[in-house]
């Protein structure tokens, strides 16, 4: 959406429209008509997933200002109208128990840590990190048993769309506040909704600081770092490193590799080995992101190691919405063959059908003997009311059939699928014998 243009996307079994044709446009927001005027078919491109239709607005500009202010006035006032005393109506009382289990523990905590460190301050610290030590652990235990109690009850909140949005609501009304005053609680909460993890995240996750302004913050932010969700994040990235530093080292001297991470983020991984790693051969990485910011900040962070490979080194950036990525067919294309094309957590928000025929076009662009390696959720999702209520962040959770049925039709390929130690995370191995 722009000033004078706008693109949409149809179903199949949507009426379609001719290139020329003139069309009402009407754009609602909350329910409600944000924006009406008319338009003009400049464009049709016919995808896996419909039609994409570009328009040109013949009624005048969009003021965006004012329409982003009229969308902020029903989103307000849908808000009001979906308040947490409306939700609660249709949240199940097993899982509104399982909340106010889950707060009075938290309150419980916080109140008493607080008294602690108000003692110590006045008193001298004494013993206060032996007592903060037990605190915690008295703590994990307990919040053990209150996550699985809300787990078990968030499955029986997952009876319709309606239903679980206004959990998703409730949730993040209730309990949500009582985790934000951590840092890593508050900022995986707070990044973009359906994004991977962002720079700042993954630096958290990787420091491993004990960071917060009080006892408690600091507690809940540890506990965050040992969520197992996070832990996996880390353990992938681990994972990704040495895989690199493997596929790097077979190629030694034999030429220019090739590597391409795919919903590639920070690159932390790549970042990580660059600078622990110094190899002769010419490197070639390509870098796609759907963020702009996630590849101005991992473009910077590598280039940064240029003093160390000097021209050896060379990175393509490049900016790809997901829809792109798994339906552009000229980019995957374009890509020389790759020693190795890798993503972290791109399985993670894209379901079966797209991840399927995503991975047939990329296993086309391998070398052979060529390795590709793909991250993805085990399920049932043992987390999910963490992640999916608490924090809003959903993720599309994968049994072992699910995993091994997205390679399938691929030929010549040897296929290893390995778990992390907590049973959280996949991690999908697939290599071009041919």
């Amino acid at each position: 959406l722009s000033a004078k243009r706008l693109a949409f996307q149809l179903s199949d079994s949507d009426k379609g429209f001719d290139r020329g044709e003139y069309i009402p446009i009407n754009l609602h927001s909350s329910g409600e008509i944000a924006y009406s005027g008319k338009g003009r078919v400049l464009r049709i491109e016919h995808s896996p997933h419909g039609q994409r239709i570009a328009v040109r607005l013949t009624s005048g500009p969009i003021d965006l200002d004012q329409l982003m202010a009229r969308h902020s006035e029903l989103k307000l006032r849908r808000a009001l109208l979906e308040s947490p005393a409306n939700d609660a109506e249709q949240v199940h009382p097993d899982y509104r128990v399982a909340c106010a289990d889950a707060v009075h523990l938290l309150r419980r905590y916080r109140r008493l840590m607080d008294k602690f460190e108000s003692h110590f301050e006045e008193q001298g610290n004494g013993d206060s990190l032996k007592v903060f030590a037990q605190c915690e652990r008295s703590f994990k235990r307990e919040w053990n048993n209150v996550c699985a109690t809300a787990n078990a009850a968030a499955r029986q909140c997952l009876t319709d769309t309606e239903s679980v949005m206004a959990t998703k609501r409730f949730t993040e009304a209730v309990v949500t506040p009582e985790l934000t005053e951590a840092p890593l609680w508050r900022h995986a909460y707070e990044k973009r909704h359906g994004y991977a993890p962002d720079a700042q995240l993954l630096t958290m996750l990787f420091s491993g600081a004990r960071l917060g302004q009080s006892a408690y913050s600091r507690m809940m932010h540890q506990i965050a770092l040992e969520h197992p969700v996070m832990t996996a994040l880390v353990a992938r990235m681990r994972s990704l490193k040495k895989l690199i530093a493997k596929v790097v080292t077979q190629q030694q001297d034999k030429g220019e590799v090739r590597i391409t991470s795919l919903g590639c983020g920070p690159a932390k991984e790549m970042v990580s080995f660059l600078m622990e790693h110094e190899v002769q051969s010419p490197l070639k990485l390509t870098l796609i992101d759907r963020s702009e910011e996630a590849l101005a900040a991992a473009h910077l962070e590598i280039g940064r190691l240029r003093s160390l490979w000097g021209e050896k080194l060379h990175i393509d950036c490049l900016y790809l919405p997901v829809d792109a990525m798994i339906q552009d067919t000229e980019v995957i294309s374009a890509l020389a063959p790759q020693h190795l094309i890798y993503s972290s957590g791109l399985l993670d928000s894209i379901g079966n059908v797209p991840a399927k025929a995503l991975i047939s076009r990329l296993y086309g662009r391998l070398n052979v003997n060529g390795h590709m390696a793909l991250g993805a959720m085990v399920a049932p999702g043992r987390n999910m009311w963490s992640m999916e209520f608490v924090l809003d962040w959903s993720l599309a959770y994968r049994t072992a059939p699910a995993m091994s049925e997205l390679t399938t039709g691929l030929p010549n390929a040897e296929v290893t699928l390995a778990n992390d130690e907590n049973d959280v995370a996949w991690m999908l191995h697939i290599k071009r014998s041919q």
